[in-house]
């Protein structure tokens, strides 16, 4: 496929980078990519639930891993697939008899895999997957349980699962618990929204230090009552729940259920499992930047394939933006020969060059 062979180099790359870590963390995620207005260009799927009777947009779907360190600087992609989905597939009558390989969900299981596969190139170097509440799939925990060692996730839980020999389920049985400790991160601005029909409208918001307490229990969670998965075997995972207590006026409180097979032995394990799945929101900046910053919904292509090839190299432009922008803010005097080659310093100083040109005709002429 033309559209990981563009970025194989770039995997390559990432894989050397992510090699001089003792520690990375590899953050999952999916974007949709709205192409409603290429109705004659073939190949796209539908994506979201937005579209016409709810049947979804004209569009292609992007999942990737992000890779970054623990000091949070992005490290790149180490693997995508950007695939056209079925909205049929995606929300069939029979799911609970359907096994997940055959559901569009299985791409956060194949994504792991592939983050384990990755591990095996990186032996000196501890890969944590983290991932948000759409990973909340019992065969992922199942696969993730066998493969702790390996590579341990941090996953934000979105089901409040039956636990064994409790009366409570997950949430509950961790509101519950006692606060063991408080913590500060750091919250990103938050854009303004608009008011839908599932959330309310929101103002923009400046970064924030947020103050957490947070608890956390060892549980095992018992398998869904569903045809395919109610025999079996539960699952032994450590479960983390840090609430926002006093968050500022119009912000969305900070409310983490988090399920990790990392084992915590001490608060100071618990808030490393906190920090971890903090960067997440690296990879929705990356979205962002790949949105708005090389608008690559603006693309206009005879064909779906087309389309995945400049996604492609965008994806590597749009890393390398974060890092640029990133690197900027942390050592505004580092020498530019650092990041660019000698061919790239040239194109740029070509660049300013003529930039500069520009301006004294401009100068010259009032």
């Amino acid at each position: 496929m033309l559209f990981r062979s563009i970025l194989s180099r770039h995997y390559e790359s990432t894989i050397k980078r992510m090699n001089s870590y003792q520690t990375v963390i590899a953050i999952q995620d999916t974007t949709d990519l709205n192409y409603s207005g290429l109705l004659k260009t073939t190949g796209l799927g539908k994506t979201g639930k937005n579209g016409k009777n709810g049947n979804g947009s004209l569009g292609l779907m992007l999942h990737s891993i992000f890779m970054v360190g623990e000091d949070g600087l992005p490290l790149g992609i180490p693997y995508a697939e950007c695939t056209a989905p079925s909205i049929n597939n995606r929300n069939g009558k029979d799911r609970n008899n359907t096994p997940i390989e055959e559901k569009e969900s299985y791409r956060w299981i194949s994504h792991y895999l592939k983050t384990l596969e990755i591990a095996r190139n990186c032996v000196g170097t501890k890969i944590i997957s983290v991932m948000d509440r759409e990973a909340d799939i019992f065969e992922l925990f199942e696969t993730a349980c066998d493969n702790r060692k390996k590579a341990p996730v941090v996953i934000r839980a979105q089901h409040n699962r039956i636990l064994e020999n409790a009366k409570l389920k997950l949430f509950d049985y961790l509101e519950a618990s006692p606060i063991v400790f408080t913590a500060e991160v750091n919250v990103p601005p938050q854009r303004a929204r608009k008011e839908t029909k599932k959330k309310p409208v929101r103002p923009y918001l400046p970064a924030r230090i947020a103050k957490l307490e947070v608890s956390y229990e060892k549980t095992t969670i018992l398998p869904p009552k569903t045809p395919l998965l109610k025999d079996r075997a539960p699952l032994t995972m450590y479960a983390v729940y840090a609430r926002e207590a006093n968050p500022p006026r119009g912000a969305e409180p900070i409310k983490w259920f988090l399920l990790t097979t990392i084992e915590l032995d001490s608060p100071e394990d618990a808030m490393k499992c906190v920090e971890n799945y903090k960067y997440r929101w690296r990879i929705e900046e990356f979205h962002r930047v790949l949105k708005g910053g090389c608008k690559i919904e603006k693309y206009q292509q005879s064909d779906a394939e087309k389309l995945k090839r400049l996604i492609a190299i965008d994806i590597v432009i749009a890393w390398r933006i974060m890092l640029l922008t990133l690197l900027g803010r942390e050592c505004p005097e580092m020498p530019a020969e650092i990041i660019f080659d000698e061919h790239e310093l040239l194109v740029m100083n070509l660049a300013a060059e003529k930039k500069n040109c520009r301006r004294r005709k401009q100068l010259k002429t009032r």
